[in-house]
Parts: C-alpha cells; structure tokens; sequence
C-alpha cells in the first residue's frame, strides 16, 4: 500500500503574490469564498508583510486550492491503476485547520473562523525562532526558561518588593508570557511571548551556550502565537467549534474511488497522537478540544514527523508553499518529498 503523508503549512512563511499563480484557474473560487468573507485580501496579496488575519487566509487558501489542483491534475499520474493508497493529513500550526477541511472534516467557511479568532486577539507579542548548540536537549531548554522566567518575573515587578514577587509568582506562572510555541526540530525551537521576555530569554540561553550566537530570527506575524497570550483567541475560537458539525465523509473518497484517507495527525501532544483513524469510532469533542487548544499549545512538529515516518509513509507532498520541505529533507532525507 502507497501511503501518502500530506503536509500543510503555517503562517510565518508568506510572500509577495503567494497564491497568485493560482487566481487565475478554475481553482480561484477558494480565494473568491476568502476574498468575500475578507475586504482587502486581494490586494494585501501583494505585500511582503501582512498583518494575521490576511496572512492566515492567504496561506489557508492557497493550501486549499493546492490541494484541489493535485487531486485533479498532478496526484493521478503518479498512483498505479488500482492501486490501495491511503493519505496521512498532518498540519504545522494553522496547517492542523487546513488539514481537516482538506479531509472535509471542516468547511471552509469554519476553518476561516481560526483566522478570524486569531487575528481580533493578537496581543502586543513576537515569535522568534533559534538554533540550539548539539546535544542541548529540550528539557533543557524548558529548565533554563523556568529559570530565565523566574528572574523575569522579579525584575519587571512594581515595586522590587520580593515578597511581592514570590507572591505573584502562581498567577504570572499560571499563565506565563513566555513559551516554547513549536519545536520545529532537533536543533530549532521558535519562543513566543512579550517581546521583553522573548529577547531576554534569547540573551541568557545563548549566554549559557545552549543557543547558537546571532540564530535568531524573528517571525513576520503579529502576535505571540501558540503561548497563553493567546487565551481570548482560544476562548473565541473554541466558542465557534461549539456550533460546528464534523462531516462523516473525507475528501478523498470525493475525488477518486481509489482513494481513501487513513488518519488525521495532531501536534499539539507530544506523542501525536492519531485523532482520526477510518475505522476508529468517530470523536468530534475530541478534536474540538484538541483545536481549542492548540492555539495556546506548542507545535511539535519534529514528532509529527516521527510519526509520520513510523505509520510509514512512502511519500511526503507539501501542500503549499514549500515552508516545511527544507525541515523534512533535514530530518528523513531517506523518504521522497514534493
């Protein structure tokens, strides 16, 4: 059996006339249902640097109609005639929406709801990625953020007070302005939060050599995504899943006969664990909570990928803009990718 692992990327990988190849086929009634539902997404199409709300619309979009021209033009050719061939739908961040409407778990309409919570509450936050020095561990990385954390929270309390900061330690650390918002790979991490705790964190872990000097790179997005500042967007978002009715069908099944789709892949536990499986019982509270969550949760996409590879897949094809290709290639050379 050829199984295929089909990837969807996040946000933080835009470019100037992402998607635009595709406006002008069949395939642009995506961008119209967007482009309606958000005034000025067209002509944001053309900018280096967009703000959230436009930037994750233009990504889900340009997945989705990705998608939808491989299914009917580029997929096909490469499948042999009665062929068993089972796809493993896995997404980086905003990739997970984009996954489930692609298995016609969600539809559009719902998964352009993310966007929307997303972009009302995005506080006053960065995202900057960094490279860790070999062999420095995860863990390690998290005890020296409690620590950096803890020195945080006394510098930038009122009055200097340590009795004021030991006792506004449990509300600060309940819900911190500091996380690890994805662990990309073995040696990248991206730190998401106030944009003084994220430059001070960098400073001291590259200090303690478990950063590698001038790694860092700040992303384009305008919010501390994936951390607890995201609270209100979570709050919002997982407000909207209430309403919200799962299809019983998958996208593959729509398209060719031949085809069927095997699971659905989330990072947001650290084992990844499979929320869908096509002979599982079918869990829509579940995966409303995993999605509620998940906003506020890291990405751990380097054991995603783990995963992935252990079902195994045959395959990996990037639905998108090829943000993830450079990371899979790096980490599981020995599988093809497109």
């Amino acid at each position: 059996m050829l199984k295929i692992g089909l990837l969807f990327p996040g946000q933080g990988h835009h470019y100037a006339n992402m998607g635009r190849y595709l406006m002008n086929s069949h395939f642009k009634t995506m961008f119209d249902s967007c482009g309606s539902e958000i005034p000025g997404l067209f002509e944001a199409m053309s900018q280096e640097t967009i703000n959230t709300q436009f930037a994750q619309m233009l990504q889900f979009a340009t997945s989705i109609a990705t998608l939808n021209r491989m299914f009917q033009l580029d997929l096909p050719p490469l499948i042999k005639k009665d062929q068993s061939t089972a796809f493993i739908f896995a997404g980086h961040s905003l990739g997970d929406i984009t996954a489930l409407v692609a298995a016609n778990f969600l539809t559009q309409e719902q998964g352009g709801e993310r966007a929307k919570a997303m972009s009302e509450f995005s506080p006053n936050g960065i995202m900057v990625s960094v490279r860790l020095r070999p062999k420095i561990s995860f863990s390690e990385i998290r005890m020296a953020l409690m620590d950096n954390m803890g020195k945080s929270i006394q510098e930038f309390s009122k009055d200097g007070n340590p009795e004021d900061v030991e006792s506004s330690k449990p509300a600060l650390l309940a819900r911190p302005s500091l996380a690890i918002a994805c662990y990309n790979a073995a040696d990248q991490i991206i730190l998401s939060g106030t944009p003084t705790l994220v430059t001070s964190a960098i400073k001291r872990l590259t200090d303690l050599h478990l950063f590698f000097e001038n790694s860092s790179k700040k992303l384009p997005v305008s919010g501390a995504f994936h951390s607890p500042l995201m609270n209100e967007a979570s709050d919002k978002f997982g407000k909207s899943l209430e309403q919200i009715q799962f299809a019983q069908t998958t996208r593959c099944k729509n398209h060719l006969s031949s085809y069927f789709s095997s699971s659905i892949l989330t990072e947001v536990t650290r084992n990844c664990r499979i929320i869908y499986q096509m002979k599982d019982p079918f869990d829509s509270h579940q995966i409303k909570a995993y999605l509620r969550s998940q906003i506020i949760s890291p990405v751990y996409w380097t054991q995603t990928i783990d995963a992935l590879v252990a079902k195994p897949c045959n395959l990996f094809i990037e639905v998108g803009n090829r943000a993830l290709t450079a990371l899979l290639k790096k980490k599981c050379p020995q599988i093809p990718s497109m």
